[in-house]
């Protein structure tokens, strides 16, 4: 037996029939899924409806450069996701800073599609390489994350001998070369005698 959903054409073949305390329905919506739903389920636990509204919002956190100009990249942000086909324009698309974080400023975008999965995913898409094309195009870094490594200069005698040094290695039993330093590392020469 076959069901419409009004609301988003979806159709549904509903087995007749409880599987072993399960309720099963099979939509028909293009991706080839099975969804059972065991019956306690349904009495205990949330189910999260993602098409029982006209409209769903999607949402991105972007990451500016930390020195980029805030509102000029939000309003960039802005028009890019007006520009894209399927983008809600009631409710119209936001920005909102929620983030200093370690390498970025991050703004989060959100925008309103159809509720049905291929809406959201095809405008999901498209808003993103939108973004991504104005932000780059006008100059505002989208930088991602670095590490810096240090060297440590081990400048006094005993750094690198596990049995005089610090910082908690094992002593070990052998004996212990001599500390490199960085510019004899550079130039590939062997570690001179104290």
């Amino acid at each position: 037996m076959e069901e419409v959903d009004a609301d988003t054409g979806n159709i549904f073949e509903k087995i007749d029939k409880w599987l072993d305390g399960f309720l099963t329905l099979l939509p028909n919506i293009g991706i080839a899924v099975v969804v059972v739903i065991p019956n306690s389920d349904i009495y205990t636990d949330k189910v999260t409806v993602n098409t029982a509204f006209k409209q769903r919002r999607s949402q991105y956190d972007i990451g500016v450069g930390c020195n980029d100009d805030w509102d000029k990249a939000k309003k960039l942000i802005l028009e890019a996701a007006n520009s894209c086909e399927g983008v809600s324009s009631d409710p119209a698309p936001e920005v909102i800073p929620i983030a200093l974080a370690d390498f970025s400023n991050n703004i989060r975008l959100r925008w309103w599609t159809e509720s049905d999965q291929s809406s959201v995913i095809h405008t999901f898409g498209r808003v993103l390489e939108s973004v991504y094309k104005k932000l780059d195009s006008n100059g505002i870094d989208m930088p991602y994350p670095t590490n810096v490594t240090l060297f440590h200069d081990q400048t006094e005698e005993f750094d690198g001998d596990r049995t005089k040094q610090r910082e908690g290695w094992p002593a070990g039993k052998s004996e212990v070369p001599k500390a490199d330093r960085i510019a004899q590392a550079v130039k590939g020469q062997k570690p001179t005698a104290s």
